[in-house]
């Protein structure tokens, strides 16, 4: 089955948005021993039919598909059979019993060019936490601007090239190791073949993963028996740091590659850590978020096995905190073994978690007529930015109600705390979606699941209809949110001397400038040949533009700073017209003014914090859509200032702006007590 996400207009696509195929699927064998003297019993338990086969019903269907490659895996199974060792039998037969839908991504090519910018490249940096400052992310960024064709990665699966070495190497190396730590963790022999015997975790490439990292790790065990301390001791002895770049390379690297590479996206660091712990026999593996509720992407993040046999999740740091800060609308759980059917939609190998997280969760249970539910599957979805993502499969559903268990609310676990923004929605806004001839068609209004658990459901009210004015697409996060409040308090200067020695104050910033562009009208002019921003005490400057007039119009003159190593380039961007420029001067108590070469008169004053393009801007073209089964379109505007006002908008309705002209992130919003309100 082919599941298509719900998209944006076909004019609003700039990339083209990858399907989700439904692999075949194969179910978890749980045991399988092949021992004469135990013959009858398995054959009581199922594993096996009374056929006179070697091997289960499953593990032939597996062999039927890896065709060329069948004597290598058959080389596996009959080693570990002839062995009589029923534990090793149990552990190959659940390897290959769900090998048929494994592979790896690899480069199409020897000479791929994104291989080889990670692999022999000379960048030298520890961690980069800004995708724009990340010298990785910009040198594969020059990569993708000078290839003609996007990277397209060949599908390798095991079934058809993985050796019988290679399995028979993997089964003795994680029973011998699981053997050693079993005092560790209380670890069943099921949570062994998910968490510790896996010879891969995504889709990298086969690699002797295993043997590498217990080489360098495995001396931690001789000081270290509890399963967090020696989580915390690989992540401080490791050398692998966080590089927000490493989100741009199109393959997933190995083991050894992030070894060498000493960077790694969340996804990688991740996967190296439980490489890390099953080596040393300690069961572990990652947990996902496959989209956050409040913005763009998702998130991944290591769960290893404490000694009460409990998963408990860790971050990548020397404390294994687990930093949150987006909401999330579901947490699943990465195993070996797939699953027929449900979460097998979203992803084969995925266990549904949430429930095992300290946050607040609701049962949702949607009632419809028949035709509204039909479909091969029903999920619910959040927006991405530009689609609606699938995150929750139905757990139960009749001919006219479904129920989707435990979906989040938007409050995260532990103590987490979700990154502030100004006007933020309380919960989470989630849209039932049923898929229908492999398209996903919604079947219901989108909700808000508030934090207390009530739902509100936004259905358009046609009869109340209001004008509404907009500021932005997107909600100021984190930094942005910052780089504004650092404006409280912050004030502005004059002086006929360059040197300020009696400045003179003539306006004082009292808050957070909510919107782009802030214009201050002086109670009296003032007359000066210097005017500065002052940042306040113990802050920074972060300014994107400062204009003065006087009574005859816009006022004219030379940037200056605190810093005196800034060149006149980067002093221009306070005066350039552009706030997707800025000037920042990251010192205590500084300040940036313009001289204006001669004494003159100022009454108006507009300034702009430091932004991120995602502010309403002159000139540029907008569009404005509500949703009512589908986004409907209340018209095309092209800005004419840093507001645009929309008229005719029917109350209760979820809101989406879209910029034609340019930029990336947009998010779905309400509009309440004349604000934009973002979810």
């Amino acid at each position: 089955m082919i599941i298509k996400r719900l998209k944006a207009p076909h004019y609003l696509c700039g990339i083209s948005y990858p399907t989700e195929t439904d692999m075949k699927k194969s179910r978890c064998i749980k045991s399988y021993i092949w021992v004469a003297f135990l013959l009858n019993t398995l054959l009581l338990s199922g594993c096996i039919q009374p056929n006179n086969s070697r091997y289960p019903d499953k593990i032939h269907e597996v062999l039927k598909l890896s065709h060329n490659n069948r004597k290598e895996i058959e080389k596996a199974l009959d080693f570990f059979i002839n062995q009589k060792d029923s534990l090793k039998i149990r552990s190959i037969f659940f390897l290959v019993g769900n090998m048929a839908d494994k592979y790896s991504l690899t480069p199409a090519n020897e000479q791929d060019p994104f291989h080889s910018i990670i692999l022999n490249n000379h960048i030298k940096e520890k961690e980069a936490w800004d995708p724009g400052k990340s010298r990785l992310g910009m040198a594969l960024d020059s990569v993708y601007k000078t290839c003609t064709d996007p990277p397209r990665p060949k599908i390798v699966r095991d079934i058809e090239v993985i050796t019988g070495n290679f399995l028979i190497n993997n089964v003795e190396e994680a029973i011998k190791i699981w053997h050693r730590t079993k005092k560790f963790t209380e670890c069943s022999f099921d949570d062994f073949c998910e968490y510790i015997l896996p010879y891969r975790i995504g889709n990298e490439s086969l690699s002797a993963w295993r043997e590498q990292a217990y080489q360098k790790f495995s001396y931690l065990l001789d000081s270290i028996s509890d399963p967090l301390e020696l989580t915390k001791a690989i992540v401080q002895v490791s050398g692998i740091y966080y590089n927000a770049g490493m989100s741009k390379y199109p393959f997933f690297p190995t083991f050894s590659e992030l070894d060498q590479l000493h960077w790694g996206s969340c996804d990688h660091l991740a996967a190296y850590l439980t490489f890390s712990l099953r080596a040393i026999g300690i069961p572990s593996t990652i947990d996902v978020v496959p989209a956050w509720a409040n913005r763009g992407g998702g998130h991944a993040w290591n769960v290893v096995m404490n000694k009460d046999g409990k998963f408990v999740d860790v971050g990548f740091n020397g404390e294994g905190h687990n930093s949150i800060s987006y909401k999330i609308p579901k947490i699943y759980r990465t195993g070996y073994s797939s699953n027929k059917g449900g979460i097998g939609y979203l992803d084969p190998l995925w266990k549904d978690v949430t429930g095992e997280y300290p946050m607040p969760i609701s049962d949702i249970a949607l009632s419809g007529s028949d035709s509204d539910m039909k479909g091969d599957v029903l999920f619910l979805c959040i927006f991405n930015n530009k689609d609606w993502i699938p995150v929750a499969v139905s757990a139960t559903e009749n001919k006219k109600t479904m129920t989707f268990g435990n979906v989040a609310r938007g409050i995260p676990f532990g103590d987490n705390k979700i990154a502030g923004y100004q006007n933020e929605g309380k919960g989470i806004v989630y849209l039932p979606a049923s898929v229908r001839n492999g398209v996903m068609v919604p079947f219901a209004t989108p909700f808000i699941l508030k934090e207390n658990g009530d739902v509100h459901k936004l259905t358009p009210d046609h009869s109340a209809l209001r004008s509404i004015s907009l500021y932005r697409k997107y909600p100021k996060y984190g930094h942005i949110s910052v780089y504004a409040a650092r404006m409280a308090d912050g004030c502005f200067e004059i002086s006929n001397q360059t040197d300020f020695p009696t400045p003179k104050r003539i306006y004082t910033i009292k808050e957070p400038p909510k919107h782009a562009m802030v214009e201050v009208n002086l109670h009296a002019p003032a007359t000066c040949r210097y005017i500065r921003y002052k940042a306040p005490d113990q802050s920074w400057v972060n300014i994107s533009e400062l204009q003065c007039y006087s009574p005859e119009g816009k006022l004219s003159g030379t940037p200056f700073a605190s810093d005196k190593n800034k060149s006149p380039e980067e002093l221009a961007k306070i005066c350039d017209g552009n706030i997707d420029t800025f000037y920042a001067g990251e010192v205590r108590n500084a300040y940036v003014g313009i001289d204006f070469g001669k004494e003159v008169e100022i009454d108006r004053i507009i300034y702009s914090p430091r932004t991120d393009g995602n502010d309403v801007i002159p000139g540029e073209e907008y569009e404005l859509f509500y949703w009512e089964n589908r986004w409907v379109s209340l018209g095309r505007k092209k800005a004419d200032s840093f507001r645009l006002q929309y008229d005719s908008v029917p109350d209760n309705s979820l809101l989406w702006l879209h910029n034609r002209t340019k930029g990336v992130e947009e998010r779905i919003f309400t509009y309440m007590n004349n604000e934009q309100i973002w979810w």
